[in-house]
């Protein structure tokens, strides 16, 4: 089993994003702080290229193009992606699971997916992701819901073990540089804009997990799963969600608004996936995977210190159904839901900030997602996909960037998609 454990949970608020033409070159204004990005670089008419920073506004500018690299597994990021003017069909792709590798050319744009091999722990993995993008004249959206090979970000020094205990048990544990590109100002991209600096004096961050195969036997033949728990742990200094170095609120209009830095961060995972149901026929493979057909669940939960992480909580579930359509063996019925609990420092935050400010503005509490999906191949070579998603408290229940007053919150969020894909 694969796990992405690139820590890329975006720590900005979805309230910046504007409608935005990104098919014309001439628009004004800028995207605002862009939600869910992991990267985004700016390419000039001479080649070279300005990495940008993630958590700062992003200028709309006409010289050369803009590669803005999302991680679509954020539900923040595929809501900024339907505020802006992409052609629907081309955002629809981009946000959807479609894992068929095609390209599309319509309205001034290109549009698809291409297929990828997975990172993990620092290496390539054996599984299959996909690569979902959009370009107009001036503008590259690209995404993924799982860290791909060949889009990673800065190579840090490393080195990795694994142990096959036994049949059903084995175990990983891996210590990296912890600041691949090392200290100073400005983005890293450009502190190591060559990508071999090898730094190995930067505290140094460790991750380990084991994992337990086992399967059940519930008298219709044996069901594989897995749980696999494991924690990770950062040596180097991070930011106060609510204080100053001097030990004010990062609100209080006196003080320096500079976060106070926290030494040390962890988080602890789990991770468990199980084959409900294969029908007769199927065989016994050993492995939990959504491919075969049957039913499979998984469920998987995180949690990190509330002081110097915007996220400490974040839980999600779901069930997949394949091929258990009699005379549809490649259908697929998936149903999962998310909830991320946004922490007791960014929430008291918040609260200072009413009390400084003497505006009632919302208190970021939690986020949840329902969505499911259906895949439907019509004939060879032709899928369609419907699904919906329902989004409540988004970023946690950020202000309603449609409000002057900036008293309500943002509304609730229902989204309606169908894709289709044909193949020829």
């Amino acid at each position: 089993m694969d796990v992405d454990l690139k820590t890329d949970l975006p720590q900005r608020s979805a309230s910046a994003a504007v409608d935005i033409d990104l098919s014309d070159p001439s628009a004004a204004g800028g995207y605002g702080v862009v939600p869910g990005l992991v990267w985004a670089f700016r390419i000039h008419e001479d080649g070279t290229a300005d990495a940008l920073a993630v958590d700062k506004p992003i200028e709309n500018r006409h010289d050369g193009w803009l590669w803005l690299h999302l991680n679509l597994a954020d539900m923040r990021a595929r809501q900024w992606l339907r505020t802006i003017e992409l052609p629907a069909a081309a955002v629809a792709l981009l946000t959807s699971h479609d894992n068929h590798q095609q390209l599309h050319a319509a309205d001034a744009s290109i549009y698809g997916v291409f297929c990828d091999l997975t990172r993990n722990l620092g290496e390539t993995g054996n599984e299959f992701a996909h690569l979902h993008f959009v370009m107009t004249e001036r503008v590259l959206v690209s995404g993924r819901y799982r860290a791909l090979a060949a889009v990673a970000p800065i190579a840090a020094v490393g080195a990795r073990a694994k142990a096959k205990v036994t049949e059903e048990v084995t175990a990983f544990a891996a210590i990296f540089n912890g600041n691949a590109a090392g200290p100073g100002n400005g983005e890293p991209q450009l502190r190591d804009n060559h990508g071999l600096a090898f730094r190995i004096t930067d505290a140094p961050w460790l991750i380990g997990q084991v994992q337990f195969d086992f399967t059940l036997d519930l008298g219709r033949g044996k069901l594989p799963g897995n749980f696999t728990p494991g924690g990770w742990y950062h040596t180097g200094q991070f930011d106060d969600q609510r204080f100053t170095a001097s030990g004010v609120s990062l609100a209080d209009p006196l003080g320096s608004g500079v976060p106070g830095k926290l030494r040390g961060n962890y988080g602890i995972f789990g991770v468990l996936e199980q084959t409900l149901y294969r029908p007769a026929g199927a065989g016994e493979s050993r492995e939990t995977t959504a491919t075969e057909p049957g039913v499979t669940a998984f469920a998987r939960a995180a949690y990190s210190p509330p002081d110097r992480n915007l996220i400490d909580l974040y839980a999600d579930a779901g069930i997949g159904f394949n091929g258990m359509i009699p005379g549809r063996p490649l259908d697929r019925f998936g149903a999962a839901i998310a909830y991320m609990h946004i922490s007791s420092g960014a929430q008291l935050l918040d609260r200072d900030t009413r009390l400084f400010t003497g505006a009632l503005s919302p208190i970021r509490s939690n986020e949840t997602l329902v969505e499911v999906i259906y895949e439907a191949h019509i004939k060879p070579g032709w899928l369609v996909a419907p699904y919906f998603q329902y989004v409540f408290r988004p970023s946690g229940g950020v202000p309603n960037p449609n409000d002057p007053t900036g008293i309500s919150r943002i509304g609730d969020a229902a989204v309606f998609g169908l894709t289709t894909t044909f193949k020829y």
